[in-house]
Parts: structure tokens; C-alpha cells; sequence
């Protein structure tokens, strides 16, 4: 189930960064910039990719 209407406007993800993005569909890449949606809410995200090295 999904919980991205329970999210805050920014999300700390760098210690679960492998099992946020893996519910999420990657739309397009940039530099060091990810943006994805969430399947079931259409919910945009755009994450910084630097945090799965944290």
C-alpha cells in the first residue's frame, strides 16, 4: 500500500533509499537528479540521486 499522501513536502530517504524508489517508476534522469512517480497516486518525486551513497 502506498503512502505518499502521508509524505511531507521534503523526505530525508538516504537511509531507505533502495525501498522508496523501488515502489516508484523512474520518468527521467538528469544530473545526479531522478524524477518518478508513484503508480498508484501519480504522486511527482524528484530525488537526489547522491542519497543512496549516504
Amino acid at each position: 500500500m502506498c503512502n505518499c499522501k502521508a509524505q511531507a513536502a521534503i523526505l530525508d530517504i538516504s537511509h531507505f533509499h533502495s525501498e522508496f524508489t523501488a515502489k516508484l517508476t523512474l520518468l527521467a534522469r538528469g544530473d545526479w537528479l531522478l524524477l518518478m512517480r508513484c503508480p498508484e497516486y501519480q504522486q511527482l518525486y524528484t530525488l537526489d540521486e547522491w542519497d543512496k551513497y549516504l
